[in-house]
């Protein structure tokens, strides 16, 4: 576990384990201040639920996306030849899940890391999550024959279910955690 102290310039919280020369905040130069380590909480620092939501992010959910991903383009290439709009559909959900991997991967990292405005980038991705969901699901249903539109439909119902609340969830604890108070402070 690091090290952190406030930096007397910027009064940002910065990681001192290796005695930084600078202030990663603001620049400013440290090697004539006598930095000591904060008292943390108990709950400072990412573990527990806090935890959980990182490797979520970062690790768990992204592979599960790329599995599916993987599913569904060889679940189409089977019917491509009786409904070719199938490719367009996988293409265009294809899409949207590398947007959210890369924004879910962004966020975790940040939080991961106790990086600036950490809380804000996985909220943000958070709010994203579904608002990019439904979007991909219209987008996806307007390129469909109609013949399919309504399995479609009914098949993506209680996956976008599932993604609204876990961004509900997510989003709640991370506006209500003590960890998630104690570990990031200055933000």
């Amino acid at each position: 576990m690091s090290d952190v102290a406030k930096c007397p310039l910027c009064q940002k919280y910065i990681d001192i384990t290796f005695n930084p020369e600078t202030c990663p905040q603001c620049g400013g130069n440290l090697t004539s201040q006598n930095l000591k380590p904060e008292a943390r909480g108990q709950y400072y620092g990412v573990g527990g639920w806090l935890l959980l939501l990182c490797i979520g992010m970062t690790i768990l959910g992204p592979f599960l996306s790329l599995m599916a991903i993987a599913r569904e383009v060889t679940e189409s290439n089977k019917i491509s030849a009786y409904i070719p709009e199938i490719e367009t559909a996988v293409k265009i959900e294809a899409a949207f899940t590398i947007i959210l991997i890369s924004l879910s991967i962004y966020a975790g990292i940040s939080l991961w890391a106790i990086r600036p405005k950490a809380v804000l980038k996985a909220k943000l991705y958070l709010i994203l999550l579904p608002i990019l969901s439904i979007l991909s699901i219209f987008l996806t249903e307007s390129v469909l024959p109609q013949s399919v539109k309504d399995a479609f439909i009914r098949e993506s119902i209680y996956p976008l279910i599932r993604t609204v609340l876990y961004a509900v969830f997510w989003f709640l604890y991370l506006s209500n955690s003590q960890r998630v108070a104690e570990t990031y402070a200055d933000q």
